[in-house]
């Protein structure tokens, strides 16, 4: 097996032309370890104005960026919540805005959860790179009680001797407010809950997404049938639209009641399964 540090140390700055690639993601596995490149056209582009309800998120998270990409104070961001209300979309829209922009140097490394004990390694390549303004994104974050690694990633992120570097932030998503899983033992257990404060603290920028109840959930998906019918420049949009609207919002209910999930992303699921005839 080869070690991320030997690979690391090896000829990764000359595999990636960071000039011409814009996002990479980490892969890594017990046998190899490479950064995968990701086209333009193969980029999973989000609208800022397709997210209904999230303004206020989008915001704060823009703001960052942009301070960060301005070469000013800029945090660590960490976006938390339930699931399917758009954490990962948020951070997709905002950093979507800037990537392709050829008047910013904001290049993208994402990186799994499983990935982030070598994390050091990462900002170490990362450092090299000072003519680019580095966000490492992971998404879904969680650690277990049994699961040291998350210390690679706090030291790294403040504690350590070295300072850290000017051109490298990270956002984050994690179903868990202190990115930590807790079980009954590790609830008692104040080591273990200073522990999971002391690494949340590392993301001053911490941005929380709440469950949504009928009335927003149907909102959302009213916006998502007009979208959808804009799109196919269906004629009487209003109209046509309100009436796909009211034949269908029980059944939306219904399947976010069957799934358990009323949130932005069941209301796409449903109308992207209604669509293509698969719940009829």
């Amino acid at each position: 097996m080869k070690y991320a540090n030997e690979l690391f140390n090896s000829d990764w700055s000359t595999k990636v032309n960071w000039n011409a690639v814009k996002i990479a993601v980490l892969r890594r596995t017990r046998e190899t370890c490479y950064l995968h490149c990701i086209n333009e056209k193969d980029l999973d582009i989000i609208q800022p104005s397709s997210l209904i309800g999230l303004e206020e998120e989008i915001a704060k998270l823009d703001s960052n960026t942009l301070s960060f990409l301005n070469n000013k104070y800029a945090s660590n961001a960490l976006l938390w919540g339930a699931r399917g209300c758009g954490k990962s979309s948020v951070v997709k829209a905002v950093l979507g805005k800037y990537i392709y922009n050829q008047k910013t140097n904001l290049r993208v490394l994402e990186v799994e959860s499983k990935d982030i004990d070598i994390f050091p390694i990462i900002i170490d390549y990362l450092r090299g790179f000072a003519d680019y303004r580095f966000i490492v994104f992971c998404d879904d974050m969680a650690f277990f009680p049994d699961d040291y690694s998350y210390r690679s990633l706090k030291s790294c992120l403040e504690g350590s001797f070295e300072k850290k570097p000017t051109n490298v932030i990270i956002y984050a998503t994690s179903n868990l407010r202190r990115i930590m899983k807790e079980d009954e033992k590790s609830k008692q257990d104040y080591e273990y809950t200073q522990e999971t404060l002391s690494l949340a603290d590392r993301f001053p920028l911490n941005i929380g997404f709440y469950p949504i109840g009928t009335k927003e959930y149907l909102s959302i998906l009213e916006s998502i049938i007009t979208k959808s019918c804009q799109d196919h420049d269906m004629e009487n949009l209003e109209e046509t639209s309100n009436k796909i609207f009211h034949q269908i919002k029980q059944d939306a209910i219904n399947f976010a009641t069957q799934i358990g999930n009323k949130s932005p992303r069941s209301a796409h699921d449903f109308w992207n399964l209604y669509k293509t005839n698969i719940l009829n």
